[in-house]
C-alpha cells in the first residue's frame, strides 16, 4: 500500500501470499534471532511493528501502530502496545473485515476453517 513508503523489512523475514503491509511498518528483529513470519492473507496496518521471532497467523489483522512481540493466532485482530487480541474474524462478521484482505477467497477460507 502507498508504494511501500517508510517500510522496513528484515531480509530474512518470511512473508506469505496475499499479505498487505501498509506504510510506515517495520518487520524485523534482533540480530541472531529468527525474523518474523507473516503467513498467508495477513493485513499489517499503517505504522505497525512486528518484532522478533514471532508468527502472524493466516487471515489476521494487525491494527495501526500496534507492536507485535508475541505470536498472533489465525483469524485474529490485534492492536495496541504491546499488541493484544481485540477481536476475531469468523463467518458471522467477515463482511466487516473482507476489504482488509487481498485474497478474494476469504469467505471460502472461513467456511472451511472448521
Amino acid at each position: 500500500m502507498h508504494k511501500g513508503i517508510g517500510v522496513v523489512i528484515n531480509k530474512d523475514s518470511k512473508i506469505g501470499d496475499y499479505v498487505t503491509i501498509a506504510q510506515g511498518c517495520t518487520i524485523g528483529g534482533k540480530s541472531g534471532e529468527n525474523p518474523p513470519q507473516l503467513l498467508n492473507n495477513v493485513f499489517i496496518g499503517p505504522g505497525a511493528k512486528v518484532l522478533g521471532n514471532v508468527k502472524v497467523g493466516p487471515n489476521s489483522i494487525v491494527g495501526s501502530n500496534a507492536v507485535v512481540v508475541k505470536d498472533v493466532p489465525p483469524f485474529t485482530i490485534v492492536g495496541g502496545i504491546p499488541a493484544k487480541k481485540i477481536g476475531e474474524i469468523n463467518c458471522e462478521n467477515y463482511e466487516q473485515y473482507k476489504d482488509y484482505f487481498s485474497n478474494p477467497n476469504i469467505k471460502e477460507i472461513l467456511l472451511n476453517q472448521k
